[in-house]
């Protein structure tokens, strides 16, 4: 079975789709931005939100390191 509320597309490039996509009369909603497997994927394939958030969690380490 597959869960058509948790179920989501995006298309790379685009925002919009020309097609939408239905499962048994359900339209699948279209989004900009999702994380999968920790990495945050963008329809316009910006990685510099990525590039921030692993610099964040890089510094955090970092200053925890101090109190050692």
């Amino acid at each position: 079975m597959m869960n058509t509320d948790k179920t989501k597309t995006m298309v790379f490039g685009d925002k919009q789709i020309s097609s939408k996509i239905c499962i048994d009369g359900i339209e699948l909603e279209n989004v900009e931005k999702f994380i999968y497997l920790g990495s945050n994927m963008t329809y316009d394939l910006d990685c510099s939100k990525e590039i921030a958030v692993r610099m964040a969690k890089a510094m955090a380490n970092l200053k925890a390191l101090d109190k050692i």
